[in-house]
């Protein structure tokens, strides 16, 4: 069907007017009218108008309307970018084909689902196929690390900055807590729960255009993190009420010209499940703290999972509750994965099955790595990231497993596919992109972007200096030692003894905050020493860790 044709104007008509007849825009006018005009543009062969044609035309604005200073018609159509993924979320198109629009453009596509709205394809992690064996033990899967037309150097900082948030599945969990006295999950939280976000601005903030912006702006930047994470969806405004959570972010600003953001998040009955506040100096300091505050409730390991994952009573009755439960009980300390090892056995055909399979094969690399051995493509556990990304090539935990071994190989320039693959769809996960940053940190070809590294290291330490996940903080301090940003974690909420300080992690965290602190016992660096290699795979960086250490240590 050719975009100008009359029946590609008819199939754009059908469908916007099934949108319009459904609940989606009933108490969004202006979404609507909006909506009803890019389609009648279509049809009159003007596919793309103008912010003053759907101004005046569309809203009915008079004729002195000046998008230099006006951005009402940028703010509806984004608002209606975000309800028209709502309504797919909840709703198939009429004839297989949705209705989008582009960022940044003012036109009306027509488009499969899988083209026009990619976070909904899958808007879970995809199923895995059966795992088989590889042919050919050389092969490598089809999107090998030398894609033509992608240079590591100049792709490196976009990618693993802005999108590594979901890498490798990183293996310390524990077992589980059958004494829990609480109530099991209800069924309609057992997949990911949705959660409306109410974003206050005040209106005297910066100018009026500026203050639309900075809207828009952070809208769009929640709504990716929500969408983007494994433990939520995200729930357009105007469906706010059958939301399981809600986020409120509010923004004010002190005479000094700082800002004040507070961010929390409430379960339907109002109940705060967390609460976050900061101040920062401009708006891009600003956009990049909110996003990091909104990262740390929905990571993982962060709030939200935590607080679900107390509702679950004795083991998993899903691969959700799977994901949760290992998420979680990682947060004890503990070095064995009878979770994994229940979740791996009873759910081999749930979406989260490829996360649980990459997560094994990353056990058995520390288990090599605490043995003194070193990460080689000739060892069994590639063969198996090959054949679980065989069956799940866009996965991100085994893309990144994958580009984790060939950086501990010293393949640095090799694993850049697989990286890019990896965190193509960018899952928030502040632990995993601290552990992968230590890792490349000893790359010959990253040593440009350290320095942009270690600004990004300052800001998640900040961000998380209240968090009590032993994975965070594993790779929190090690990434500070790195970075020498030790000063910082000397500031954070001490390690809780909660009895995890006898396994192998927990005891690392208490060692690693004597370092900070100043105050190492006898055998602590010792201690450290042996566990660092299972942390970090690249033998550069181990050195260089391990040099530092020895240095203060001393």
């Amino acid at each position: 069907m050719l975009p100008n044709s009359p029946d590609h104007a008819d199939a754009v008509a059908r469908e916007v007017e099934r949108i319009l007849q459904s609940e989606a825009l009933a108490r969004a006018p202006a979404q609507s009218r909006i909506l009803a005009f890019l389609a009648q543009s279509v049809q009159a062969g003007n596919p793309s108008p103008s912010q003053y044609m759907i101004a005046v035309d569309g809203l009915g604005r008079g004729d002195d309307f000046d998008e230099t200073t006006d951005s009402s018609v940028r703010v509806q159509v984004g608002r209606l970018r975000k309800s028209l993924l709502q309504y797919y979320r909840l709703h198939k198109p009429g004839a297989e084909h949705a209705v989008y629009i582009r960022s940044g453009e003012y036109r009306l596509r027509l488009a499969p689902v899988a083209i026009a709205y990619p976070e909904l394809a899958p808007g879970t992690p995809e199923p895995i196929r059966p795992i088989e064996p590889a042919m050919n033990p050389q092969t490598q899967p089809t999107h090998h690390p030398g894609q033509a037309g992608v240079h590591w150097t100049n792709s490196w900082p976009k990618y693993v900055i802005g999108s590594f948030l979901m890498l490798v599945a990183i293996t310390i969990v524990g077992g589980w807590i059958s004494d829990q006295k609480v109530e099991a999950l209800s069924p309609e939280i057992t997949g990911p729960p949705t959660i409306s976000t109410e974003l206050r601005v005040a209106a005297d903030l910066i100018t009026a255009k500026e203050t639309d912006d900075l809207k828009v702006n952070l809208s769009n930047d929640i709504d990716t993190l929500l969408q983007k994470s494994l433990v939520s969806r995200t729930l357009a405004t105007e469906f706010a009420a059958s939301s399981d959570y809600s986020l409120l972010v509010s923004i004010s600003r002190r005479n000094q010209g700082e800002f004040d953001a507070f961010v929390s998040l409430r379960d339907r009955s109002g109940t705060i499940i967390t609460e976050k506040s900061a101040r920062y100096s401009d708006v891009d300091d600003l956009r990049d703290g909110i996003s990091d505050k909104v990262t740390s409730i929905v990571s993982p390991a962060g709030s939200l999972s935590e607080y679900l994952a107390k509702k679950i009573a004795g083991k998993p009755a899903n691969d959700f509750e799977c994901f949760l439960s290992i998420e979680n009980f990682r947060s004890e300390g503990e070095t064995e994965l009878r979770p994994l090892d229940y979740c791996l056995k009873k759910f081999p055909n749930g979406t989260y099955y490829p996360y649980f399979a990459a997560r094994e094969v990353f056990l058995d690399v520390q288990k090599v790595r605490a043995g003194g051995g070193v990460i080689k493509r000739e060892q069994p556990e590639w063969k198996r990231i090959e054949d679980i990304l065989r069956a799940a090539p866009k996965n991100t935990y085994a893309n990144t497993v994958a580009a984790k071994m060939l950086i501990g190989e010293g393949s640095c320039e090799n694993a850049r596919g697989y990286a890019i693959e990896g965190f193509s769809r960018g899952r928030t996960y502040p632990a995993l992109e601290l552990a992968i940053i230590a890792d490349a940190y000893g790359c010959e070809e990253t040593k440009r972007f350290r320095s942009f590294w270690d600004n990004r290291i300052e800001r998640l330490i900040v961000a998380n200096q209240d968090s009590q996940s032993p994975l965070l903080r594993v790779y929190m301090s090690v990434s500070a030692v790195i970075a020498d940003k030790e000063a910082l974690l000397a500031q954070s909420t001490p390690p809780i003894l909660n009895g995890s300080e006898t396994s192998e992690l927990g005891r690392f965290n208490q060692e690693m905050d004597r370092y900070i602190q100043g105050e190492l016992l006898p055998g602590d660096l010792a201690h450290i020493k042996k566990i660092i290699p299972t942390l970090i795979w690249n033998e550069q960086s181990r050195a260089q860790i391990e040099q530092k250490l020895a240095q203060r240590g001393s």
